[in-house]
């Protein structure tokens, strides 16, 4: 049988062999082996009855309870295949599931049928939903056709569903009705299906074959110590006297469903925790009453309470009974483990490692973190190798054999994940690091050692230090973690300062966020004198530990601060009816938080800064020391100011809605709890694609308000470049307008780290964030806890490699651009503003200043020059802001001539250089309203303005000009060598102050050269006059600005010579009195090769989006050449440009 193993086959022949053994206990319900057997072909005949076939998968969607091990059973018993589902999904999420696991049947709690009807309201493939009782009122938005008391069903149901409900308790289905046991001829081939991942993104279900999953997981070794290979061992053992297996976790996890199947196969009785909370002392009373044999929990967050209920109440159980505590899913942390073997000596902590892909692979042997894998089980390396023991490497652990057929309906994920070796060895490889060690254990990286383990973030300290000791102030520096009482850990650094240096807590901050990923970002920084170390120079890891605990205060774990402002004792935790830890997952290995590790909205410890600190914060406790103290204002909280001093005037018009200021404060209250809800807070990487919609204010409002680290994606970009930017900013969470959905799925394909959807409404994929939202209540807005050098946002730019480059944005950066804006920027008397770019790009910018100065918004879908022109009439618009390439197409649309534009009192500009000839067009058509601002992204929108009165039109230099410095930032004219040069003379724009970016997201050395000589070097070349009116002349930087967007010639090239026709490419921009600059490629073809000059601008179009796609394209016997054999676009550029100086248009 070894083959051939079905559980359902297991079931019945241990239900043969122990009839009148206890089963299962469950609250009061209370069932022998008999008894459940027959409970469970009462299910299989229900769900028989309401249509289920062989084959088909059946989603159970309940808390732990006795009817859900029914209803498992009972689909075993059919050869149908039971779905977990996770009873916290929303309805977008259970959406989702319910298409994604093809589901035809349901059974369902009934407190969760109003979420479960949402889910279904549109088209759904549900034929069935079967109702368990639980006590809850009947929802009057729900089909009735179920009775309180359950006992009838199989009418159809109501007009606006297309299933129909039946009663878990459906008395056709009663043994006086059909009293005929369900057995069928069952094999090893039929299908187990672990959904999991569902709690931080997109849920992928496992797939395995019964007999598979049956080897993997549940043939543990017997206690004579003989391995089982088929069910006839186990019932050979079933002699034995029985063990009682208490289960804490939820049964939507695998875990928790494998512990009942080994607790049947054993024999044994299956104990459920099915409390609403995680009452710690409750659950010890339970197990003395049941006399548990042995307790499964997951990590810290499960053992942690259990111990302090031990210790505040000694002696007060009776476990004499309990002879092993069983962990997996997260590590415990040796304070705990080591607290568990005081208070329970005679119990054997067991800590286990498996996955849902591999099963049960390994136990604890030597220590935390060591294990003695299973036969089947090894450490790869990347060439699907297993490394030798003791060799000095880092593999990934994987398994052969008994593991699953793949993830169901993805075969990339499959492809992925289920690799087969050079000799055609098929193994799962799920990416767990790890190495061997001389005597064949492993030691996987994360859960021991060295490594910190935040919130099941692995985190090598080597990593961060590395980044560290790049700061010139820092001679040496260790970086461990010490315990926390949410995430486990918290990354914790100590540094030797150089002499005489005494850099900002902020600064290192920053410093570190450039070069690591936000979770490894140490939190705290302390000083000291030297760092131990041993003679053979090694760090003296427990006196790193040590110290940095005493230094962080946190020696012992702290009460857990909510973010609501209540303290809640870590054992006394509301789960939200579940057993299960809030970040605890089933068999992964390791615990993953549902975003950022940083905990969100938590407040530093006392005499810490938000961003961690060095020594000590000077203190006098006086009222004039608490003044002091009190942190800057950042843009969130010029939100909040902004809302409430408009909460009762109209702030925006969008979408036929107008929303008020309070209106609009309220949305983004309840989004911010959704994203709170969702797991999201303070440096969480967030990331947005969409149209402009009033949900995208709402959003931008929650990334603000939690402090989330913020990246836009451009509607009209390539998917290339969008996994591009997602997976090198490492974005967790993906916001998206439905429009793209497709998108969405692509994204989340093919970038790793990309496990939250969140929908703008409703979608085939994802969590729907609007429905989420809309089930808070507002509350008042609180501006998260951040400090001036922390990254608000990442933008990204392109560079002269080919690849965008993720710039820094930080609270101090943005703070400065809206200050700016306010004191040096003409805005009208009255500002009723119009938005035609995208609200997640420059369209968000004019957000706060304009409410701020009590002014209102007209949000328009997208630019289109007569909805522009009509809105301006209609709204009588005062301000708007148009890149040069918009203004071209107001100028040239036959709607001008009659539309009434007498309203305008400002038109802001910028983004790209505009054609002085058509600015005095626009002059002469719209009046003296025009405003340039002149800035990048790495200096955001300010560096220089050009104001209304300086537009000259007289002086075609004036209007070619970007205008005077802001008094904010200070600006010189730099060469080569960082020497200022004369009045009239060229040099680059180099700027310094407040308003600058930290910087290049994880590039060191195009950072070190971006601040070169202690300046921000724009690469744009300018003239400055003898008035300081500074005009550009040319860009050191090959980047080509059309229609206001940056084109860098690399990425197009590269597409380019991958056309087979292609021998060599060059791109460059010329001139454009449309796009200002056009995209112009030049060719050469390969011998004897031919290819239209349409063919390639479709290819580029295809692979990049319509703004790369060059305008036009020459094709050349050869390109000019540089000395060292690179095209020499500066003499490329000359057969283009006219001969004037200004090269840029």
């Amino acid at each position: 049988m070894s083959t051939g193993v079905n559980f359902a086959d297991m079931i019945e022949l241990i239900a043969d062999t122990v009839p009148g053994r206890p089963a299962i206990v469950a609250g009061s319900s209370r069932l022998t082996y008999a008894e459940l057997d027959a409970r469970a072909d009462r299910a299989a005949r229900l769900l028989r009855h309401a249509g289920v076939q062989p084959g088909e998968h059946v989603g159970i969607y309940a808390v732990n309870r006795i009817e859900w091990v029914e209803a498992m059973i009972g689909c075993l018993k059919l050869r149908a295949t039971p779905v977990n589902i996770n009873y916290r999904y929303v309805a977008a999420e259970l959406r989702y599931l319910i298409d994604n696991a093809d589901l035809r049947t349901i059974v369902v709690e009934r407190r969760y049928l109003p979420t479960l009807t949402t889910a279904l309201a549109d088209v759904s493939p549900v034929r069935a939903v079967v109702v368990i009782e639980d006590g809850s009122p009947p929802p009057a938005d729900v089909p009735a056709d179920v009775p309180a008391d359950g006992r009838c069903g199989g009418a159809a149901g109501s007009q606006a569903t297309s299933w129909r409900t039946v009663g878990f308790e459906d008395p056709t289905a009663d043994p006086a009705t059909d009293p005929r046991p369900v057995r069928i001829p069952r094999d090893g081939d039929d299908h187990y299906i672990i959904y999991t991942g569902g709690t931080t993104g997109l849920p992928k279900g496992v797939v395995w074959r019964s007999a598979d999953l049956f080897r993997a997981a549940i043939a543990r070794p017997l206690p004579d110590g003989r391995v089982p290979t088929g069910i006839t061992d186990f019932v050979e053992h079933a002699a034995n006297p029985p063990l009682n297996y208490f289960t804490l976790a939820p049964l939507m996890h695998g875990a928790a469903q494998l512990g009942v199947l080994i607790a049947i196969a054993t024999a044994g009785t299956t104990v459920l925790w099915t409390g609403r909370s995680f009452d710690a002392p409750a659950i010890w009373d339970l197990a003395a009453a049941e006399r548990a044999t042995s307790m499964t929990v997951v990590g810290d967050a499960m053992a942690l309470p259990l111990v302090d209920a031990l210790e505040a109440r000694p002696g007060g159980w009776d476990l004499s009974g309990l002879f092993a505590l069983a962990n997996s899913g997260a590590p415990l942390s040796s304070g705990v483990r080591a607290r568990l073997a005081r208070l329970l000596p005679n119990v054997l902590i067991i800590d286990s490692y498996g996955a849902t892909e591999l099963g049960h692979s390994g136990a604890e042997e030597g220590g935390p973190a060591r294990f003695r894998l299973s036969g089947d089980t090894a450490v790869l390396d990347e060439h699907l190798v297993p490394i030798n023991p003791g060799a000095d490497a880092v593999g990934r652990i994987a398994r052969r054999g008994a593991i699953p057929l793949g993830y169901y309906k993805d075969p990339e994920k499959t492809a992925a994940v289920f690799q087969t070796d050079a000799g055609g060895v098929r193994w799962a490889v799920p990416g767990d690091l790890a190495t061997v060690d001389a005597d064949g254990t492993v030691r996987l990286l994360g859960r021991g050692s060295t490594v910190v383990n935040s919130g099941g973030e692995k985190i090598f300290p080597e990593e961060v230090e590395d980044a560290l000791k790049t700061h010139p102030d820092l001679v040496d520096a260790v970086v461990v973690g010490v315990p926390d009482p949410r995430f486990g850990e918290r990354v914790v650094a100590l540094a030797v300062l150089r002499t005489g240096r005494a850099p900002d807590s902020a600064a290192l901050i920053a410093h570190c966020r450039g070069l690591v990923a936000g979770f490894k970002v140490p939190r705290e920084i302390h000083t000291v004198t030297a760092i131990r170390r041993s003679p053979a120079g090694k760090v003296d890891i427990p006196w790193a530990r040590a110290r940095a605990a005493d230094l962080s205060g946190s020696a012992e774990p702290p009460v857990t601060a909510d973010p609501s402002g209540s303290a809640e004792p870590s054992g006394t935790a509301d789960l939200s009816g579940s057993a299960e830890p809030p970040d605890a997952t089933d068999l992964s290995g390791s615990a993953e938080p549902p975003g950022s590790a940083e905990p969100p909205g938590s407040a530093p410890a006392p005499g810490l800064s938000p961003a961690g600190v060095i020594g000590e914060l000077a203190a006098d406790g006086s009222a004039a020391d608490v003044a002091r103290r009190e942190r800057a204002s950042f843009l969130p909280d010029l939100l909040i100011a902004a809302l409430e001093r408009g909460r009762d005037l109209p702030a925006v018009h969008l979408d036929g809605r107008v929303l008020t200021g309070a209106e609009v404060r309220d949305e983004m209250s309840r989004y911010a709890q959704a994203y709170a809800k969702l797991g999201l807070g303070v440096g969480s990487p967030t990331a947005m694609i969409s149209a402009n919609r009033p949900e995208v204010l709402f959003t931008m409002g929650a990334n603000m308000l939690t402090g989330c680290r913020s990246s836009a994606l451009h509607p009209l970009g390539s998917v290339d470049d969008h996994a591009y930017i997602l997976a090198d900013a490492e974005i967790e969470t993906l916001v998206f307008d439905p429009a793209f959905a497709h998108r969405a799925t692509e994204l989340a394909q093919r970038v790793p780290s990309l496990v939250n959807l969140l929908s703008l409404g409703p979608a085939e994929v994802g969590t729907d964030l609007t429905a989420l939202a809309a089930g808070f209540t507002p509350r008042p807005l609180v501006a998260p806890r951040v400090g001036p050098e922390d990254v608000s946002g990442i933008t990204y730019t392109g560079g002269t490699t080919g690849r965008p480059k993720g710039v820094m944005s930080t609270y101090r950066g943005a703070a400065t651009m809206t200050q700016i804006q306010l004191a040096e920027w003409e805005w009208p008397t009255e500002t009723r503003f119009l938005v035609c770019t995208p609200l997640s790009h420059a369209g968000a910018a004019f957000f706060v200043p304009v409410l701020l100065r009590g002014g209102s918004l007209v949000v328009l879908p997208r630019f289109d020059p007569a909805a522009v022109l009509d809105a301006i009439e209609k709204y009588r618009i005062t301000a708007t802001m148009l890149v040069p390439t918009m203004l071209y197409h107001l100028l040239d649309h036959p709607k001008l001539a009659t539309a009434d534009t007498s309203s305008l009192q400002t038109v802001f500009y910028g983004a790209s250089a505009m054609s002085p000839t058509r600015l005095a067009e626009a002059i002469e058509r719209f009046g003296p309203v025009f405003f340039q601002f002149y800035g990048q992204s790495e200096c955001p929108m300010t560096i220089s303005v050009l104001r209304r009165g300086d537009h000259d039109v007289t002086r075609p230099d004036r209007l070619a000009s970007c205008g005077r410095p802001v008094p904010w930032v200070r600006v010189a004219l730099l060469d080569d060598d960082g020497a200022e040069v004369a009045d009239g003379e060229p040099g680059e724009v180099c700027v310094r102050g407040p308003l600058l970016s930290a910087g290049y997201w994880r590039r060191p050395d195009q950072t070190a050269e971006l601040f070169e000589h202690g300046w921000l070097h724009t690469g744009d070349i300018a003239r400055r006059d003898a008035d300081g009116f500074l005009t550009i002349v040319d860009r050191k930087k090959d980047m080509v600005v059309t229609g206001g967007f940056n084109i860098f010639p690399k990425e197009v090239e590269d597409v380019l010579c991958s056309h087979p026709a292609i021998a060599a490419a060059a791109v460059i921009g010329v001139p454009d009195d449309t796009w200002g600059e056009a995209v112009k490629a030049v060719v050469t073809l390969r011998p004897g090769a031919e290819v239209s000059t349409a063919e390639l601008t479709a290819l580029v179009r295809e692979r990049k989006g319509p703004h790369h796609a060059p305008k036009s394209v020459d094709v050349v016997d050869e390109l000019p050449m540089s000395p060292v054999g690179k095209p020499d676009k500066k003499a490329l550029r000359a057969r283009y440009w006219s001969t004037g100086e200004r090269r840029v248009h």
